[in-house]
């Protein structure tokens, strides 16, 4: 097995295990697994040391829609990753890392805005380093294939 089908394979897995978080973020947002996570939301936006009844029910509220996003997004990147990706197409390649950059930077941006430090820590630097090593480590194998967005 080559360098390339290690990193294509571990896009898969890591796109597999983060849709099954998607899917545990909309279901089973109060799992012990998520509580640096939790308590780090409830000391930035609780006005004493946890959020009240309420604000509880709309954070779980939101977390169905985000977890679902989630899952959403790497079941989508786990079918690129597994094929046109595998097959080194370019535009998947691109695919991918376009749309990881450009959820770091807005949702990194926004949780800094609002103090959330512990999003940036916990969610996206696992996530890039996660999704974005092997987009690196195969950068050079979608090199000089044609067209960045083919047909």
């Amino acid at each position: 097995m080559g360098t390339f089908d290690f990193w294509q394979r571990w896009l898969v897995v890591v796109c597999i295990v983060f849709s099954g978080i998607g899917l545990l973020v909309a279901t089973l947002n109060a799992l012990p697994v998520f509580g640096p996570w939790n308590d780090g939301f409830d000391t930035v936006f609780a006005e004493s040391e946890r959020l009240g009844a309420e604000a509880q029910a709309v954070k779980s509220f939101l977390l169905g829609p985000l977890g679902g996003t989630i899952l959403g997004f790497f079941v989508l990147s786990g079918f690129v990753a597994a094929g046109p990706f595998k097959r080194r197409e370019p535009w998947a390649w691109w695919a991918l890392a376009t749309s990881l950059v450009s959820w770091f930077v807005l949702d990194s941006a926004v949780s800094i805005a609002h103090g959330a430090w512990f999003n940036v820590v916990l969610i996206n630097c696992v996530t890039l380093l996660a999704e974005g090593l092997p987009l690196l480590m195969t950068y050079r194998a979608f090199l000089n294939r044609g067209a960045v967005l083919s047909p």
